[in-house]
């Protein structure tokens, strides 16, 4: 081997280290925010199944799950659009592309959102009465569907910040400050008196004040965004890209909620609600391969359009091998195929 070569195999190596030092940094911190978040969320369950008994429980329930889809639904994938051409533009330095993806992005997403829960609430009392069977479930989807475009507003947002590497803004909104802001106003309802309504209202202004928070971030990480910068728009680009894994999402999300929805349509609201904080107890080996996939999916995006096959290679190596030892250490006395598959 030449001294050339040496060097430039030497060069290389000390990239890929840099690369995966980077991508474990950005995975420990998502992680972090993933095992706080997962707290507040098991403390807030607990809370709730203790204060609203059964059948108050699995109305909220429901309610939350088939939010849920209307937010998936309504996303149409641009969060994954926003990391794979965020993190490209943000490497390239092309700041009117970046302001031309995340204003066609947020944009769209709104849009439908918007459309998205205002069909939920008119839509309301036909899947609360036709499917589950369960009049007072409608106030209660009526309730969430004011939520869905701040959450997608919230999900935008995140990932924009993951596109930008900055994870501490992906896991402080997503994972901590929603579930800590829910925590706190859901205990404050139960101190004043509140119960079912109050827990719903709560989580709806856990949700706003998350997005208000997202706007200040958003502002932060690109300022440019407020500037007369002249933005550059590729939308067809990033539909192209993004709806295809929107499909993919929805299957995931079925996957994952199909259980409460068929219990709330074969059974009754007690029953989600008993299953729903038996699920809650669970354990979820996958915190620590999703946490790793949110810090490496940007890093990917960038070697991958510049041509860096030899880097990606080497990051592909080095994040696998991380995620299953991790995976190792944390299922190593629970069986995989034992494994609940949601908290």
């Amino acid at each position: 081997m030449s001294d050339k070569q040496s060097y430039s195999h030497v060069e290389e190596s000390g990239v890929s280290r840099q690369l995966t030092k980077k991508v474990a940094e950005g995975g420990g911190i998502v992680l972090a925010g993933s095992i706080v978040g997962k707290a507040a969320n098991l403390m807030l369950q607990i809370i709730l199944g203790r204060v609203l008994k059964a059948k108050n429980y699995g109305l909220y329930s429901l309610g939350f799950t088939i939010s849920t889809f209307g937010v998936l639904i309504s996303s149409l994938g641009l969060p994954n659009g926003i990391v794979r051409f965020g993190s490209i533009y943000k490497s390239e330095g092309d700041k009117a592309r970046i302001k031309g993806l995340l204003i066609a992005a947020l944009a769209i997403s709104l849009i439908f959102s918007a459309f998205a829960g205002v069909s939920l609430a008119m839509l309301a009392g036909f899947i609360a009465d036709r499917i589950f069977h369960e009049p007072s479930l409608t106030r209660v989807i009526r309730i969430f569907s004011i939520a869905v475009p701040f959450n997608i507003l919230i999900i935008m947002i995140a990932s924009v910040a993951r596109s930008f590497h900055l994870m501490k803004y992906d896991a402080g909104l997503r994972s901590v400050a929603i579930p800590a802001l829910r925590v706190f106003l859901v205990i404050s309802a139960f101190l004043l008196g509140f119960r079912l309504n109050g827990v719903i209202y709560c989580s709806l202004a856990s949700i706003v004040l998350s997005a208000l928070l997202g706007i200040y971030v958003l502002w932060k990480i690109f300022p440019d965004i407020r500037t007369p910068l002249k933005p550059i728009y590729e939308t067809k680009e990033l539909l192209r890209f993004s709806f295809p894994l929107l499909i993919v999402e929805l299957a995931i999300l079925f996957l994952f909620r199909i259980d409460r929805l068929m219990l709330g349509w074969l059974g009754s609201s007690s029953d989600v609600g008993i299953y729903n904080a038996a699920a809650a107890m669970g354990t979820q080996a996958a915190t620590i391969s999703g946490a790793f996939c949110a810090s490496v999916s940007p890093v990917i995006s960038d070697l991958h359009n510049k041509g860096k096959k030899e880097e990606l290679r080497n990051l592909f190596r080095s994040t696998t091998r991380l995620d299953r030892k991790s995976t190792r250490l944390n299922s190593s006395h629970i069986p995989l195929s034992r494994m609940p598959s949601s908290a």
